[in-house]
């Protein structure tokens, strides 16, 4: 299961032709998750709230790409993104956030996302990029009782909802350095080595199991059981490094393969490689070549990592 609270409805207008060409699409991280375990074989429900004039439309596109919905109906909007696409260009022309949960709104989100997931072996938590529209208590009992049932539980959440969800468990949790709290003042951006991993055990402290640490274009840092190790993008034969991990395909990419049954190391090898920018496929409705991830897979390899003495950070922290 996928808990998507409100997705998104994306509206694009490509201009780069005489004949301008609309295009709409279900949009979100949960969308965009969802797509991913579909290209690994893994089925899967979306669970969120669908309302006003746009809800209607993305559960229709939804149905079409053949993505199940656990759809909770609401009055409120869900949002709606439009852009334009020129030679070389995108710029958003309008964007409406949709609107906040109400309480019992919450609540029946809540209620069909656990019916939803105590069916699934692996639900992934998602949050909206306005951190107001959901309240961040939803987070907390939804987690607990997941995992209460057996379900294992794969995040990506910040701020006040991580902490919430934190109070009931995760099992995997994936964020970026940006988002990453490091303490009172601290700004994880320019943080050493030392301050991320100290962070990152406080935060198994705190209720997490493996933490996924994605930073730009270095190797993104895994604590897992005890030992922290850097895990660089897999490079195939012949090729040449790419920077940077896609977050939505990193996630997906891990729950798919601990939903397939395979180790949590082998399940981070997976969405390392899926992330990095060599599985790239555009056409695919998830953005992604699953063959090229699991090939890549294989070459993905878990370092120590180095001392880096980064300005604002500790630097080592052996």
């Amino acid at each position: 299961m996928v808990f998507a609270p409100i997705p998104l409805l994306s509206v694009t207008v490509d201009t780069r032709e005489e004949m301008p060409d609309i295009r709409l699409r279900a949009e979100g991280p949960g969308c965009r998750q969802t797509r991913v375990l579909a290209a690994f074989g893994v089925s899967t429900v979306l669970c969120g709230c669908f309302g006003g004039e746009s809800g209607p439309v993305l559960r229709q596109l939804l149905a079409e790409e053949g993505i199940e919905c656990r759809a909770v109906r609401r009055p409120g909007r869900n949002g709606t993104r439009v852009r334009e696409q020129g030679a070389g260009t995108m710029r958003t022309v309008a964007e409406s956030p949709g609107d906040p949960l109400t309480p019992q709104e919450a609540d029946r989100l809540r209620a069909a996302a656990l019916e939803a997931g105590a069916r699934a072996d692996v639900c992934v938590l998602t949050q909206e990029a306005d951190p107001a529209a959901v309240p961040p208590g939803l987070y907390r009992g939804l987690t607990g009782d997941l995992r209460a049932r057996g379900v294992r539980v794969v995040a990506a959440l910040s701020g006040e909802a991580l902490a919430a969800a934190l109070t009931g468990g995760v099992d995997v949790l994936c964020l970026d350095q940006r988002r990453l709290p490091v303490g009172p003042g601290g700004h994880a951006a320019h943080a050493g080595v030392g301050d991320l991993v100290a962070a990152m055990r406080r935060l198994r402290s705190r209720g997490a199991g493996t933490v996924v640490l994605r930073r730009a274009e270095r190797p993104a840092l895994v604590l897992i059981g005890e030992d922290v190790v850097a895990v660089p993008a897999p490079v195939p034969p012949g090729g040449t490094a790419a920077a940077g991990l896609c977050g939505d395909r990193l996630i997906a990419a891990i729950a798919a393969g601990l939903a397939t049954g395979l180790p949590e190391e082998d399940a981070v090898r997976l969405g390392v490689a899926a992330g990095t920018p060599h599985s790239d496929r555009p056409e695919a409705p998830s953005g992604m070549d699953p063959e090229t991830a699991r090939q890549l897979a294989g070459r993905v390899e878990l370092h120590e990592p180095a001392l880096e003495e980064t300005p604002g950070g500790s630097g080592a922290f052996w």
